[in-house]
C-alpha cells in the first residue's frame, strides 16, 4: 500500500512500542483470563460439593452443645463466632484452601470431574438411588418381613405383660 511518507508515520509491529503494547495486552489478558477462570473453577467446585453447606454444619455441630454449657463471657465468644460465619466468610476460607493446597492441574481435575455427566448421575440424580434400591429389592424384602414378624413378637409379648 502506497501512502505519504511525510504526511504518516506508520507503525510495523516491529518497531519497539507496538510490540510493548502487543506484548503488554497479551500479558494482560492470560493473567485476568487465567485468574478468573482458577477463581470461577472454584466457586463451581465450592457449589458443586456443597462444601459451605458441609462447613456450616460441620461448625454447628461444634458450637450447639457449647451454647448450653458456655459462661457470659463464652456465650458472648461464640454469638461474635456465629455473626462472623457468613456464607461469604465460609467461602472465602475454602477458596484460600484450596489454592494453598491445590494446584492448577487438581483444580482442573476436580472441576471436570465436578462438571461431568458422572457427577451428575451419582450425586444428583435419582437414576443411581433408584438402581441399588431396584438391586436390593429381594433383601429389602425379605428384610421388611423379618421387621414385620418382630414387630407382631413385640406386640403379643407387650400385650402378655400388661396382665399379671
Amino acid at each position: 500500500m502506497d501512502y505519504d511518507k511525510t504526511k504518516y508515520k506508520v507503525w510495523t509491529w516491529k518497531n519497539p512500542m507496538m510490540l510493548y503494547w502487543i506484548i503488554s495486552l497479551l500479558l494482560f489478558g492470560i493473567q485476568y483470563s487465567y485468574g478468573q477462570e482458577r477463581g470461577n473453577k472454584i466457586n463451581t467446585i465450592i457449589d458443586s460439593l456443597r462444601i459451605i453447606e458441609t462447613q456450616k454444619w460441620t461448625l454447628k455441630i461444634k458450637i450447639e452443645p457449647l451454647k448450653c454449657e458456655a459462661t457470659e463471657e463464652d456465650s458472648l465468644k461464640l454469638i461474635e463466632i456465629e455473626n462472623v460465619l457468613t456464607d461469604q466468610e465460609i467461602r472465602k476460607r475454602i477458596i484460600q484452601a484450596f489454592n494453598k493446597v491445590l494446584t492448577d492441574n487438581e483444580i482442573n481435575y476436580l472441576y471436570n470431574f465436578t462438571t461431568s455427566s458422572v457427577f451428575h448421575k451419582v450425586f444428583n440424580s435419582s437414576l443411581i438411588n433408584n438402581s441399588l434400591i431396584n438391586q436390593f429389592k429381594d433383601i429389602n424384602s425379605k428384610l421388611d418381613s423379618i421387621a414385620r414378624n418382630y414387630e407382631k413378637k413385640m406386640k403379643i409379648f407387650q400385650s402378655l405383660n400388661r396382665y399379671p
